[in-house]
Order: C-alpha cells, then structure tokens, then sequence
C-alpha cells in the first residue's frame, strides 16, 4: 500500500488523481491532501477518502474547518513542511496551480521520495534550483503533464538522452485553432474556456488556448530531460492521440499514444513497477489491415498525383516562362491553364470526377495532378524566369538548339528547386488524398467519413493516429531528401 499525498487536491489534476486512487483502493491510499478555499470540493474529497491530513492555505478557510477537527487540520508554512516530510508519506503530487507551487515543489524536492509534477510553473521558474535539489537528495520527480509524461515514457529503459536526436511535442491548438484574424478579434473567455478535448482548469485551458501553455511545456521539457532547445520540436495535432514523439539517432521512433485522459499518464507515474488500472477509452486497432491498405490507397493515390503534375507541369512552366515561350500566344495560353487549375479547389475537381467516373481512386489522383499542375507550372516558370541568363546567352551564341539551352542552360539552374517543390508537393498531396476521400475519392479518407458517419470513434482515433504516423514519416524523409540535395 503506498500512501499518497495530494498537493492542490481540488483542481482538475486533483479530481484525475482521485479517480485513478478510487479505482485502486488495494494499493493506494490518500493519506493527506492540500488545498487553498475550495470548501465544497473538499467536503466530497473528504466523503469518498477521508484523508488523515488536510493542509489548507486559506487561513480563513482553516479557521473555520480546524474548530471540529485540530487534529487533521493544517495551516503555515511549517506545517506545510512538517506534512510533506512524514515518514508515513509514500508519494508527493504537486498539483498546485500556477506559481503557488513552486513552495510545495520545493519542499517536496528534499525529502527524497517519489514527487508526482503536474506545476510546469514551478519548473519553468526555478528548475536549476529544484532539480538541483531533488538530484542532491536522491528525490525521483516524474512529470504528470501528458506531454512530458510521455516522453518520460519513452525514455524508461534508455541509459540517457544521449542517443535521442529529436523530441517531437504536439499541441492540440485550442479551441481557435482554426479562427481567422478576424475572428480572434471578438472571441470571448467562455470561447477561450470551450477546449476541444480536454478537460481542465481555468488558467490552464486559458493558457492552452493562447498557447501560452506550450511555451511553457517546452521551457519545462529542456530542464527535466536536460536537453538543449534545438532538440525539441512542436507539432500541432488536433485531436491529442499522441502525446510525444521521441527519435532516436538510429532512426527509430517511439511513441506513447491514449485518448486525452489525464488518468493515463497519472496511472503510470503512480506505479511505474505495475500499471494500475482504470477506466478509459480504447483506442480502435482492429481491422489494422484493412485502414494500413486505405492508407497505402491514400499514399499511391498522392504519389499518382504528384507524377501526373509533374509530367504536365514541366511543359506548361516551360512555356509560361516569359523568357523561354516561343511566342506571346502560346505564353497567354499555357499561362491562362496554369491559373485556372490553380484556382479550382481539389474539393470541387473530385466531386466532379466522382460524378463522372464513379467513386474510387481515380477521381482522387486526377484531381490531385490537375490541381497541383497549376502550383508546380507556377513554382517552374517563376524559377526560370530568374535564372542567370549568361549560360543561355553562351548556348545560343555557340549554336546551341532550344532542347540544349533547356537541357545545359535552364534544368541545371533550376533542379534544386525543382526537387524540393515536387518533394513539397508531394507531401501536400499526401494530407489532401486524404481528404478527398471524403468525397468518395477512395483511401483512408473514405474509411474516416464512414467510421465518423457510424460514430465508431475509436476507430477514428486508430485512423488519426494512422494517418499522423504516416504523415510524420514522409515529412521526416522528405526533408532528409531536401538536406542531401541543397
């Protein structure tokens, strides 16, 4: 049995922490608890667990609680101290809010036993001074924020952080991840307050959807992993599957993924020797072939795509090159289908394709090359059109034919350029196929629509969870193609 003490047992994290030790009553125990005013929650705490000690930082809210009970009621910072330091505390978990908990985290980090952090502010205002302190007294601190909790995770059983080349952190984007300008200007707090998919205190979902709070997360990661900032990256992941993404130097990833529960990373740092159980929401892996083959559907219906705009495109940017079109004419031409594909959402070319040729891949990769033929025209005759006209002037000097002076004059000039556009392009095409199966254009898009239109989420989640994975990938090869040819 270990018995656990509950810094800020009031608050969201509190409440998760309660739930995870009322699901485990075998092996944990709630020997004490803190809070600052919040009479009412404290009285359904104290019905449900009873806890032995109740430190309360309200002096007035102490004065009127400690006249039935002196022996359990608590107040100053002595007292504070004297409770975090009893032998018969097991576990410390620092869910103070806001700057408050750098005095808990502080005390806590000398006694040498396990701390629980969920107070990124205490780290982000003195993680010199606490680290310093728990590594002198041998206190083990493991973080309970998701983010961080995960990436803890993805650490246990490494030597260090030596071998780790990157860590990716997502970041769900808050509630106006998707507002304008515009919009941003007349948003109210209870709009600030409506976080998509978690459920959180006041000042934290304030700070998420400021992002605010993902600063902070960051400035915490580079003290507890002791890492420099370069290490670090931050990707914005909508839907919370994927807390952290650890890449190791050979080549390997890891993971740790679960629906945004805040019980998932507590459990784990409660009892890192067995997982503790709880209640929660399964992530849907079932019929993994069947989503794995959609989402190769998707990847060959994007790389389809692509080499179809590239063919079409090499031409059209040729000739919509003002310097290199055989006349203004053909210019006008190649340059009036450029802009028209270009101005034709995807969306609108599938729909019309799905109508004419039936559902299925093919309307897919034909709206992806016709579109994107338009950026790529584009993206060519704008490079051509800046190349250093001394090579092509020497050509035609020494009588060199038009293929020559595109071959030796133009394609070398512009072939970096040309590389990363199409690489850029590609990896654009590969989130836009998804999307098209939406409208019936076949691939993991398809497969998403359904499961939505079933309200089967967990195999929703499974897709994201896919579909993010396989984006990630691409986008890590990518612009290892594009470091090799610069």
């Amino acid at each position: 049995m270990k018995n656990i003490l509950l810094l800020g047992a009031t608050g969201s994290i509190g409440k998760s922490v309660l739930s995870v030790i009322s699901q485990n009553k075998e092996s944990l125990n709630l020997i004490g608890i803190s809070f600052n005013k919040n009479v009412s929650r404290y009285q359904e705490i104290l019905e449900k667990h009873s806890p032995d000690y109740v430190y309360i930082e309200d002096h007035d809210s102490f004065k009127s609680l400690c006249s039935k009970d002196k022996e359990r009621y608590l107040n100053g910072d002595e007292e504070l101290e004297r409770l975090i330091n009893r032998d018969d505390v097991d576990i410390i978990v620092c869910a103070t809010s806001g700057f408050a908990g750098l005095k808990t985290a502080y005390i806590a980090s000398k006694t040498g036993k396990k701390i629980l952090l969920a107070n990124k502010e205490s780290i982000v205002a003195g993680g010199d001074l606490i680290l310093s302190l728990a590594k002198e007294n041998n206190t083990k601190i493991i973080p309970i924020d998701s983010e961080h909790n995960a990436i803890f995770q993805c650490l246990s059983g490494e030597k260090g952080t030596e071998d780790v080349k990157s860590i990716t952190i997502t970041a769900s984007g808050g509630p106006f991840i998707n507002a304008s300008i515009k919009e941003l200007q007349h948003v109210t707090v209870e709009d600030a307050l409506n976080h998509p998919n978690w459920k959180m205190g006041s000042k934290v979902t304030i700070d998420s959807a400021t992002l605010v709070n993902k600063c902070l997360e960051l400035i915490e990661a580079r003290y507890l992993f002791d890492l420099d900032e370069k290490y670090f990256d931050l990707v914005i992941h909508p839907q919370s599957i994927i807390h952290s993404i650890v890449t190791f130097i050979d080549g390997s990833s890891l993971c740790q993924m679960s629906a945004p529960d805040m019980r998932v990373p507590i459990a784990h740092a409660l009892s890192e020797e067995q997982r503790l159980p709880i209640d929660f929401n399964n992530l849907d892996f079932s019929n993994l072939n069947e989503l794995v083959y959609a989402m190769f559907e998707t990847i060959e219906i994007a790389f389809l795509g692509t080499f179809i705009a590239i063919v079409l495109s090499i031409p059209l940017g040729l000739f919509s090159a003002r310097n290199l079109a055989p006349n203004y004419f053909v210019y006008l031409i190649c340059k009036t289908i450029v802009i028209f594909f270009r101005a034709i959402p995807e969306f609108i070319i599938a729909m019309i394709l799905v109508i004419a040729i039936g559902f299925g891949a093919m309307p897919g990769v034909l709206a992806l090359g016709l579109h994107t033929m338009g950026f790529l025209a584009k993206f060519y005759a704008e490079d051509i059109e800046h190349i250093n006209k001394g090579p092509i002037d020497a050509l035609k000097s020494s009588g060199a034919t038009k293929s020559q002076i595109i071959s030796f004059g133009v394609i070398p000039q512009i072939l970096p350029s040309f590389v990363a556009n199409n690489l850029y392009i590609l990896d654009r095409n590969v989130r836009m196929a998804t999307m098209l199966g939406i409208v019936g254009a076949g691939g993991i898009g398809y497969e998403l629509q359904s499961s939505f239109r079933m309200f089967e989420y967990e195999r929703v989640s499974a897709i994201i969870i896919l579909i993010f994975v396989t984006i990630f990938i691409i986008d890590h090869l990518s612009a290892f193609i594009r470091s090799k040819i610069k």
